[in-house]
């Protein structure tokens, strides 16, 4: 059997200035809260997450997270502002507490719910397709790897989700694909009217907090 996830326990209080952590009985909901730059994310806010995120886990009173977005993204990936004054002791230091959150939020023992209230570009639909357990999306919502388009590589993300061909036409192209298009895909959960988004998410936010704590662990352990 695989060991448990070690989670480092977060007990002092943290100004979020880039986050906001809310927590409603058993539910914990985490928002990207830089909508004027799309919820795009650096150092800084990557750093706030992670608190939040141990917060949450740390707190037995907590049993599913939700992740979200302000204004109309949900995330636009990596800062561009950030990257083009980073050093690349930056840029390196970005990378590492990337790879940090993704592990995070993937090996956690506790549900991860993606809200997607809007468009996610780069480097967050790894977040949001490969880590988090159930992603939410409404249908009006698009999703590219758009590295490719500034001669960078979005690598082979979601090769094992969809297969050669799709992983080749989401990151080798970097067009967008649809809210539809993901679920048909298997990336998506479920894609849903705008209107809809609350009560699907309130839907699966019942079942899972219902489920008895230990058996989702090890369910989430084994896949």
């Amino acid at each position: 059997a695989n060991s448990p996830t070690i989670i480092n326990v977060v007990r002092e209080s943290m100004e979020y200035k880039n986050q906001i952590y809310t927590k409603d009985g058993a539910v914990a909901t985490i928002m990207f809260n830089r909508p004027e730059r799309r919820n795009s994310h650096d150092i800084e806010s990557y750093t706030e997450f992670q608190h939040a995120m141990r917060a949450a886990l740390g707190d037995s009173a907590i049993r599913v997270i939700v992740l979200t977005g302000a204004g109309t993204a949900w995330s636009a990936g990596r800062d561009i502002k950030f990257t083009n004054r980073a050093t690349p002791q930056e840029i390196a230091q970005y990378q590492s507490i990337l790879g940090q959150v993704y592990d995070l939020v993937r090996t956690c023992d506790k549900p991860v719910i993606a809200r997607i209230n809007g468009p996610i570009t780069g480097g967050t639909n790894r977040l949001a397709f490969e880590c988090c357990d159930v992603s939410i999306a409404v249908n009006t919502a698009r999703f590219a790897r758009r590295e490719i388009n500034t001669g960078l590589s979005g690598g082979a993300a979601h090769f094992h989700a969809i297969g050669r061909n799709r992983c080749i036409d989401m990151n080798l192209t970097g067009r967008f694909i649809s809210a539809d298009e993901a679920q048909q895909w298997g990336l998506l959960t479920r894609s849903v009217p705008p209107d809809k988004l609350d009560e699907v998410v309130q839907d699966y936010i019942e079942m899972l907090v219902k489920l008895p704590p230990m058996g989702v662990a090890i369910t989430k352990r084994c896949i």
